[in-house]
Formats: structure tokens, sequence, C-alpha cells
């Protein structure tokens, strides 16, 4: 009997043939990252055909043949599972609509087949091959430098990979400047050999003209005006634009010009917020915010900055959706052990043969080995046996299980979220500046290295911030083996390390993924983990101690021997610290507090990884209050052992024997960097540059060193990288030399005190310049300076806590 062929019947038989496609393993999880960010980066709009990981999408459009379309049941099945088969190219009418009913449209670059394909599968508006790619793809400085015919070759690869989105090709640098005439063809060509559907060019009045008889010939036109980098030399280089009145005017006039002479929607990039508002709501036209706030009609960003694959530098209007550099570095570094210790390929990624086959095969391939004759010795060619192939020991897929006997106490810790099995190689030993055989010069100390007498196995930071990853990291990484967790209260930042470790960028932008290392909200599950703890290391922000000093509390709970470490910034941390631990137990058994100080930077990248930005020094002191139970030797030792583990964790440390002066010292440092930098909003490395700057830098110096010696104390520095100063020397010379040194050694850190004031948060400035008035109003020593920064900073604080609470309320 035979069967019509019905266009039903004709479907199911394609579709029959087109098996799901596994996607497993790397190859999976980054496409899978690149689709989930995206989508996020998009969500006022519903993908058109989002495929599952594990199912083919036939895409269909009304060009189609119908028999080639599914039947009305099968469409009308397939409106309720994730892939919708049918799939239509936004246009111009499109997005008037969405501009119309007031709903944001969504713009991202891409530059290749691969990006185009993972933008329109999430269902983005538009697609911009934006003249970033010099950068971004080609690794050239600026946007400059990309040429006509390198923007044509990328928008074809994004043509090919794209199916619904609006594609917009940028008209590059020098294509459109010297004629009308010649920006025309060009955006001929961009339209003919690009196959995009719109070109963009940047300028306001300026290329209004040029706009004109771009569209004159039938050509579609998104404009570029604020910061348009194409000439940011001459708006004198990457900053905001329209903060003054004139500027403002003048950026609205660019828009309504660009509007007249027939573009179809405005790009807006770095402009305030209620500029590009206004600018907005005077125009027919929709515009695209990049940095302009969020009442534009839609947004744009880099297809690189949002998912994390563009480290070198991040926008402060990018959000970062994903960081998946740190995937990518991780992936590769995998890949390299695997190959190197011959774990891939397992018989899982190879091809076999029947062995009959492989029996003749290796006779004739002897047999033709034979013609050959020698080898470049002399000696005979070896005959290959198939048994002596059969026989070959394959590379294991998995390591073999561990003993059932092996001791419980060496078996590696297992993580509530498991992190992937890729370990780092640690880093070698980085010997200390200590000739061999000497002790190291400090008062009524001697640093040696002691960790034998007293292993630091289990370590706890409080603090999930920057400082608190960065030493967490590096004392994750040491050839000492710690078991190292971070105590904190940012749940994101927690499940994050504990489902994919810690990512390190280090100073040269290479980056470490660190995943023995653990995070938890609650103090108690470490001890519930693991036992004792023996040294807690508090680095959490002056205002949120009293809450640190209760963890602490927890976590030594369970051992007197065990060492606090405080290397937070100002005056009185400590004593807040050792008072919270001597009312919880009898004074004879509490843990010692030791204080110490580090100037080391780092920044945040995403919660899971932190950036090194500077490189510094760090000292620990013994305390001279220790209980009664602890011998001054016994302290001495136990110091020793925390110089021993930061230095095995390349974190170069010294031991002092003066806890006033190492603290005074480290002060003076915060209170000239910190509030400068968060007053002018700038990078540490600014106060090295102005003379004005530096005035500054000294007038707070001076008063601080003035206000210490009245207390008969002399600050103390950990030793720099430079020539140690004369003993002579003026103390004040030798701190304003330090803090200059710290400036320009992390020059490109931004302050803690900068990142509270920009985040609307609680600064320390009452414990960094504020003790130094408390200090110097007890000793009748004049800190004008620093009472004039700390008035500056807490009207700042106020202003901007004030805005962020009424912001967060919207």
């Amino acid at each position: 009997m035979n069967t019509k062929l019905t266009p039903s019947i004709l479907y199911r038989q394609l579709a029959s043939r087109c098996p799901p496609l596994p996607m497993s393993g790397v190859v999976g999880r980054y496409a899978g990252l690149l689709t989930r960010a995206i989508t996020i980066a998009a969500p006022l709009r519903a993908p058109r055909h989002v495929a599952s990981r594990h199912v083919h999408t036939i895409v269909h459009n009304k060009a189609s043949p119908s028999f080639m379309r599914p039947p009305s049941s099968i469409r009308s099945f397939t409106r309720h599972m994730s892939v919708v088969p049918e799939s239509k190219r936004t246009t111009i009418l499109d997005l008037r609509r969405k501009h119309r009913e007031g709903v944001p449209i969504t713009m991202v670059t891409a530059y290749d087949y691969t990006s185009a394909r993972e933008v329109d599968r999430s269902g983005i508006d538009c697609i911009l091959v934006g003249d970033s790619l010099a950068m971004v793809m080609l690794g050239h400085k600026s946007t400059v430098n990309v040429s006509m015919d390198e923007m044509l070759h990328h928008c074809r690869a994004v043509a090919r990979g794209s199916s619904t989105a609006f594609t917009v090709g940028d008209l590059p640098f020098g294509s459109f400047e010297t004629s009308t005439r010649e920006a025309v063809q060009n955006a001929v060509r961009m339209m003919k050999e690009g196959q995009v559907d719109a070109v963009k060019l940047e300028g306001g009045r300026r290329v209004k003209e040029t706009v004109r008889a771009i569209v004159s010939a039938g050509i579609p036109v998104i404009g570029h005006i604020g910061l348009t980098p194409q000439s940011a030399s001459s708006l004198g280089g990457f900053r905001v634009q329209g903060r003054t009145a004139k500027e403002a005017a003048d950026i609205l006039e660019d828009a309504l010009e660009l509007q007249d002479a027939g573009c179809i929607a405005i790009v807006i990039e770095s402009v305030p917020e209620p500029v590009a508002e206004f600018i907005t709501k005077s125009l027919r036209i929709p515009t695209i915010g990049i940095g302009a706030g969020r009442y534009t009609s839609g947004q744009v960003l880099v297809y690189h900055d949002l998912l994390g694959l563009y480290p070198n530098f991040v926008p402060k209007f990018c959000k970062q959706y994903a960081f998946l550099a740190g995937e990518i570095h991780e992936a590769l570094g995998q890949f390299k052990r695997e190959v190197e210790q011959r774990a891939f390929p397992t018989t899982a990624h190879t091809y076999s043969m029947k062995a009959e086959e492989m029996h003749k095969a290796m006779a004739i391939m002897n047999a033709r080995r034979d013609l050959i004759g020698a080898t470049p010795d002399g000696l005979p060619m070896p005959t290959i046996r198939m048994e002596s192939i059969a026989t070959a020991p394959q590379a294991q897929a998995h390591p073999p299980a561990e003993p059932a006997n092996k001791p419980a106490s060496s078996e590696p810790h297992k993580s509530l979220n498991p992190a992937p099995s890729t370990h780092i190689t640690p880093p070698p030993v980085i010997k200390s500046d200590t000739p061999a055989g000497k002790e190291a010069q400090v008062p009524s100390i001697t640093a040696k290295d002691t960790s034998s007498q007293h292993p630091i196995r289990r370590v706890a930071i409080i603090g999930g911030g920057a400082m608190g990853c960065y030493i967490g990291a590096q004392l994750a990484r040491s050839p000492l083996s710690h078991d190292v967790w971070l105590v904190s209260s940012w749940r994101e930042h927690v499940d994050r390390v504990n489902r994919r470790g810690l990512t390190l960028m280090q100073m040269d932008r290479s980056l470490v993924q660190i995943t023995n290392i653990r995070a938890t909200l609650d103090p108690r599950e470490v001890l519930l983990q693991g036992g004792p703890v023996d040294v807690v290391i508090v680095l959490v922000k002056s205002p949120y101690t009293m809450q640190a000093a209760k963890k602490a509390d927890v976590l030594t709970s369970n051992n007197p021997n065990a060492a606090v470490l405080t290397l937070q910034n100002g005056l009185g941390n400590r004593e807040i610290i050792q008072n919270v631990l001597r009312a919880s137990r009898p004074s004879s058994v509490h843990p010692v507090v030791y204080q110490g100080v580090t100037n080391h930077g780092a920044v945040m990248i995403e919660p899971g990884a932190v950036r090194h930005t500077g490189m510094g020094t760090t000292a620990i002191a013994v305390p001279g209050d220790l209980p009664s139970f602890l011998t001054h030797d016994v302290a001495q030792t136990l110091t020793n052992g925390l110089t021993s583990s930061f230095t095995h964790a390349g974190v170069d440390c010294e031991l002092v024997g003066d806890v006033d002066g190492l603290v005074w010292g480290k002060l003076i440092v915060n209170a000239a960097i910190n509030p400068l930098t968060a007053l002018f909003r700038v990078p540490n490395g600014a106060l090295t540059s102005s003379p004005h700057m530096k005035g500054l830098v000294r007038q707070i110096v001076d008063e601080a060193v003035q206000v210490a010696s009245s207390s008969n104390i002399k600050p103390l520095f950990p030793k720099s990288n430079t020539e140690s100063p004369d003993p002579h020397s003026n103390p004040a010379d030798e701190a304003y030399a330090h803090v200059l040194n710290v400036a320009y050694n992390t020059r490109d850190n931004m302050s803690s005190m900068l990142t509270d004031v920009i985040r609307g948060e609680a600064t320390e400035i009452d414990v960094i310049n504020g003790a130094v008035i408390r200090e110097g109003e007890k000793h009748g020593v004049p800190v004008e300076t620093n009472k004039l920064v700390h008035q500056m900073v807490r009207s700042c604080q106020d202003l901007y806590g004030t805005q962020a609470s009424l912001l967060s309320k919207r």
C-alpha cells in the first residue's frame, strides 16, 4: 500500500534525520555560559530560537517553500517548547515598534561567525560590527587603526552567523571624512560586500551632510555622539562628555541635526544620565546608550567586555555578566597538563579497528618499513608486532583510587560545592632576603624559618574582599599545603568560590585558577569541616571590626593556641578584637592577637575573581601584652610561623619588634593616599605625578609624623625596593619617601576609600585621618590638613551614601 507523501510526513522524515548533537566537556560549558550571559544581558526580549545544549535548531522563515515548513499542529506544539521553529529577521519597523511601545532595544557587538551566532541565538535585537574589533580582535591600541577591508571581512563573517538580528556595520576612521562621495561609496560597500542592514558613523553636526547623502542613497544610518572613540584625541582623551552646560547643549544639537539628516537611531556614549535622558525625550528616533544611564531607548555593550574576555580594560559603565577569560585559561591549562601527563587522549577519544585488519596492517607496514633499510644510527629497523600495540599501557582517564587504608588526616577536604578537579602547580619557594645563617636585624626579635616548629596548616580569613582573596589565593598556592577558608557575608562570592574556585589575575595579567580554597558564610562550618584553626587573619574594613572579632572568637573557640592576625587599616582594630576574645574566656587562655600591615594592592573583578594591582611589603609584630601562659619565645615562634607561611606563599614578609611603630607607619601611608585618591577620583599613582598633589601628601605626612613623635612613637616602614634611607634623616622625610614609593608601586590600584565613596558606602576615614586628629588634639599638635580631608571625605560619604540609599529604594 503506497502512502501519500504529505508535507507533515515529509517534515517528520526530515526531522528524524537530525539526531540530537551532544555538546559535552569544556566546549559545552563554554557555549552554555555564552548563551546564558548574553541572554541575561537582554532580559526584556524573549529569544526567538534558543536551542538547548542537546537539541538541534531547525530554522524556518516565511521565505521557505511551504513543504519545508512544519504543519500547524507541530508549530502549535513547539510554541510550548524552548525551540521555536519560526524565526524572522529584525527590521527597522521592529525597532520603531519597540521604541514606540517603550520596550528597550538591545544591541551587542560581534566580530566573527561564532560570536554572531551566540548573540543571535540569545535573541539580541541588533548586532554591531564595531570598529572596537581593532582592539579586542586585532590587538591595536585604538580603534583608528582598522581598515575598510578589515571591517568588510568581519562583517561578512557576522552575516553568516546571524539569521535574525538587525546587523549594523561601523564605518571606520578615514572611510567617510575626506569627501561625501567616498563616504557613500564605502557605505555601499558595507551594505553590498559586508551584507549588513545599516551603517554607523561617528560625529554630530560635522557629518550631517554625509549622513544625508548616505540616506539619499537608500542606506539606513545610525549616528554616534558624545564620546566618539575615533576622535578621542581631539576631545582630550577617553573622558565623559557633556558635563558642562555648553557641552550638554552641543550634544543635544548634534542629536537634533542627525535626526534631521535622516538617522534611524543614535548611539550616545559616555554622557551623564540626565543629559542622555533629556536628549532621548527630545527625539523622535530611538537612542542606544553605552555609559549614558538608564533612560535611553536601548543599551549596547561590547561582547568581550560583558563576557569578561578582554581584561586589559573594563569601562566603569560595563557590567560583566560572566568572566570567561578565567574559564578559558583554566580549560587550556588543564588541556596542557593532561597532554603532558598523557592523561589525554583516553580510549574514549581514539578510533579502533578490527583485530584481523590490524594484523594485516602490521604485516604490510613492517614490510614497507623494511624497504627503508637501517635507522639513522645504522641499526636495523625493529619489527612492530600487534601484541606490542595491544598491550601498550593506556593513559588513565582518571587517577587511581586512593587506598582504602589511607589515613583520614591525609585526605583532601571535600568542598560543599565541589570545584573542578584541576589544581595549580605551586610556585617556586621565594627565599627571604636574609642571608643564610644570619638573623634579620630587628629589635629583640630573631627572624628565621621555624615553620617546622609551629606548622600552620588551617587558615581562616575573615573578609572576602580584594585583599582577603589575594592573601587567601597566595596561601592556597603555597607549597606548605595550607587548608584555606574565606569567611565572608557576600553570598554570591562564596557560592562562586565553592563552585569554580578563586580566579587570581596576576600583575602581568595572567590568570591562575585556585581550586583548593573554600568559602563559607558561617564560621562554624570551618570547624565542622576539619577541626581547629591554626591562624585567623582579619581583613575587613574597620567599620566591621566588631563583627569580625565575634567570628574570630568562634573560629578560635577550640584552640587557645591559635593566632589571630589583623592586617586592617587604621588604629584600634587590634584592641577591639583582643577585648572580644578576652571577654569570652579566661584571660590566661585567650588567643594572641598579632598586628601586621601589608602594602599590596588588589581589586575585585567580579564574584570569585580578584586582580593583584600592586606589589608591596608585609610586616608582622609580636605584641607586648601576651597572656600569662604564652612566653615571648613561644610568641616569637608563632610569629616566625606566620612570616614563613607568607614568604613561602610569595608574599614577602618581615618581622618587627615595635607594634606601635608598625601601626603608625601604615596609618601614615593610608592617611596620605586614601583620602586624596577618594576626593580626586584617581588611582594611587596620580599622587606622584603632580607637584601640587605631592604638596598635599607632604602636609598630611608631616602632621601625622609630628603626632606620632609627640607620643614617643617612631613610625616603622617595611623594607621597600628602594635603597634604605639614612638612619640620621628626618623621620618626616623618610615617611614622605615611603608614601610616594607605595603610591608608585600600587599606581594602578584604586584605594578602598575611593571604592567606598563611589559605592556610597561607609569609609575608614574615622580610624585613619580621624585617628590622627584625635591623637593630635590630645597632644596639642595642629593637624589642619588632616581635618580638611577628613571633613571632605565625610561630606562625600554622606552625599553619595544618601544618593545610593535613594537609588536602592527606586
